[in-house]
């Protein structure tokens, strides 16, 4: 039987599961205010800050809800209104919502310094206070809301460092543009030794179909099989590219801001699938495999005026290429 499925975002993660449920044989529409990163399905034009036209757009209702953008309670509530008339919602959240013993979180490393987690991050390992104080602790306001007031089915998925084609916060990018602009010596910080989880949307997209096809809700997380190094990505990216690099341990090198990557965290940052691959489900696939076709296309993208492209990712708080920085240090201890 067709179902008819509501995405809410068009962005990475919401047309790769739009993608998945049309694989499935469903009624898929996609609802953002721009239009899709990918033509994938039906698309509806709505913001969801205009509340009088989004619910107008949802009209009676659908089998399934997901919402890829849902961000605090608010954004909760407004499904919320139609949990009689859905069967199922589905909410993207997010692994920063883990939290060590001592409260310290992703969100605040800077300043509180980062936290100490187990090896692998299951879904009963501590969470933030919901609040309105930091993107996790609204993640954690809207689980909670969905979670505990929905009449209707309801699961939330908890991806990590997400990669997928048509993001706007493509971490690959640190590795690719170097390798478009001829850098073949590369620092890496911890010699690249560092471990942050990667969810590939198609992962997230699989693990959602799912969920929706069986009618499990709860709490799940959405990481690859793997969690590779940032070494390792590196040399998955160049390989891919047909590239030759030698890589450096920036720490070698005076430390600082040389070599640090969007993955380098102090600690490893990885989390458990256990609990899904528990009730049957199974990954599209690992890191290796699934992000070939997204370095083909971050690879054709010109290395110029990129900070528009991914915006997400020129944020970052620091110059993620400065080269001369990089040569400097390389070069005063005869690299």
């Amino acid at each position: 039987m067709t179902r008819q499925v509501i995405i809410v975002g068009g962005g990475q993660i919401g047309c790769a599961v739009a993608a998945g449920f049309r694989t499935a044989g469903d009624d898929v529409t996609i609802f953002s205010r721009s239009a899709p990163v990918l033509p994938v399905a039906n698309h509806v034009l709505v913001d969801r800050q205009n509340h009088k036209a989004f619910e107008a757009a949802i009209g009676e209702g659908a089998d399934i809800i997901v919402d890829t953008i849902a961000y605090d309670e608010n954004d909760a509530d407004q499904l919320l209104k139609f949990e009689k008339q859905v069967g199922m919602i589905v909410g993207i959240s997010s692994a920063s919502v883990y939290c060590d013993d001592k409260g310290r979180t992703l969100d605040e490393a800077a300043e509180n310094g980062f936290p100490e987690l187990p090896e692998l991050v299951c879904e009963d390992q501590n969470i933030v206070p919901a609040g309105d104080q930091t993107y996790s602790t609204r993640k954690v306001a809207m689980e909670e809301r969905l979670l505990t007031v929905s009449q209707a089915t309801a699961a939330i998925v908890r991806p990590c460092a997400i990669y997928g084609m048509g993001t706007r916060h493509p971490r690959e990018w640190w590795f690719v543009k170097r390798l478009l602009d001829g850098r073949r010596v590369i620092p890496l910080v911890q010699n690249g030794s560092n471990r942050f989880q990667t969810s590939a949307v198609q992962n997230i997209a699989r693990l959602v179909v799912y969920l929706a096809d069986r009618g499990v809700g709860g709490i799940f997380n959405a990481p690859d099989p793997d969690a590779p190094s940032v070494r390792q990505i590196g040399t998955t990216i160049a390989m891919r590219m047909g590239k030759d690099v030698e890589y450096v341990d920036a720490n070698l090198l005076g430390g600082g801001l040389v070599g640090r990557t969007p993955w380098s965290v102090p600690r490893a940052f990885t989390i458990s699938d256990a609990k899904a691959l528990n009730i049957g489900y199974l990954p599209e696939g690992n890191y290796t495999d699934l992000v070939a076709p997204y370095i083909d296309w971050l690879a054709k993208m010109p290395t110029t005026d990129w900070e528009e492209r991914f915006a997400g990712l020129a944020a970052y708080p620091f110059d993620l290429f400065n080269y001369n920085a990089e040569d400097t240090a390389m070069a005063a201890q005869g690299k």
